[in-house]
């Protein structure tokens, strides 16, 4: 969830999307039913938009001690206030003291709420950008693609691993492949060589091609949605299902290139709040809305106004306290 200085439209209505995305399906994740084909549909590949958006940011990486600072401190504090309040607010509702603590000690490795596998995700890919960034720095188009269609191939892993012993993570060739950070490398690829700028034959076998996968995923998908473990497999991260969902989404969006004013202005601010929006939107949704009776569109137009008004004013606050720390600790 990148602050650059220069905004780049297209990456800003992705982020905007994802979480304006993931925020509605939490806010009706208790009131819709998991096997929805509309609701799963919403959901596939929110989070997994926020690596690609990184990756096509932060490649190549220049310098790796100010960039793991930069990176880090812009969301590692804030991550590691709001675990500490989220075991608070587990402890308020539950009144388990001995869950709250087991919370504590293991908040190094494990999150204390929900969505907190996104932040040490996103820990774990930057720590790793300064090592695969040389590669992508000298590599051609072709290398990255091969690249990315073994990513596609560990893709299959999850459903493979339905009918076979196999483990996606350590027991195939593909397994090296199977992670995060192929995102971060698509994110990359796409910016660096976008599909409206090739060849029109290559655009035409590259969207058929994408197009063609879609469709037969989905087929696949729909058709064996109320079978839960294929439901949830092929909802999954990292499925070949949702990169090639994520793959369409990314590219699809790079064509919008401007926007009226008053759109441009809200998107841009909501993707800028991202962060503070995806940390702090569960407490609006578990805590206050889901113990409510509430119609799922009321708690989701609920959930997205709430959340975003939130995250806009934590996101002030954040950096008035930033700006009065570097002022006071400013030599006189």
């Amino acid at each position: 969830m990148g602050h650059e200085k220069t905004r780049i439209f297209y990456l800003d209505v992705i982020r905007a999307f994802a979480i304006i995305t993931i925020i509605i399906t939490h806010a009706m994740l208790d009131r819709v039913s998991e096997k929805s084909i509309a609701f799963s549909s919403l959901y596939i590949g929110s989070a997994s938009l926020f690596f690609m958006t990184s990756g096509a940011l932060i490649f190549p990486v220049t310098r790796p001690g100010v960039f793991l600072r930069r990176r880090l401190m812009s969301f590692v504090p804030q991550f590691i206030i709001w675990s500490l309040i989220y075991v608070l607010l587990a402890y308020w509702a539950s009144g388990d003291a001995k869950a709250a603590t087991h919370s504590l000690a293991w908040m190094l490795f494990s999150p204390t709420f929900s969505v907190g596998w996104f932040c040490y995700a996103l820990i774990g890919l930057y720590l790793f950008a300064p090592i695969i960034s040389p590669w992508l720095a000298n590599a051609g188009k072709r290398a990255v693609e091969l690249f990315l269609l073994a990513w596609f191939a560990a893709g299959l892993l999850p459903i493979v691993e339905l009918y076979t012993y196999m483990r996606p993570e350590c027991e195939t060739m593909f397994a090296p492949f199977y992670g995060f950070m192929g995102y971060m490398v698509a994110g990359y690829y796409l910016k660096r060589w976008p599909l409206f700028s090739r060849p029109r034959r290559e655009r035409i076998i590259i969207w058929s091609g994408l197009l063609l996968a879609g469709v037969i995923l989905s087929g696949r998908f729909f058709f064996t949605l109320y079978k839960y473990d294929l439901h949830y497999t092929l909802t999954y991260d990292l499925s070949v299902n949702t990169m090639m969902v994520c793959m369409i989404w990314f590219s699809l969006c790079q064509y919008v290139r401007r926007a009226p004013a008053l759109i441009t202005r809200a998107v841009t601010v909501i993707s800028v709040c991202s962060l503070e929006i995806y940390l702090c939107h569960m407490t609006w949704i578990k805590y206050v809305l889901d113990p409510l009776p509430l119609q799922p569109w009321l708690a989701v137009l609920l959930g997205v106004v709430l959340s975003v008004a939130t995250g806009i004013a934590l996101r002030m606050l954040w950096i008035a306290m930033i700006q009065a720390f570097r002022k006071r600790s400013a030599p006189v």
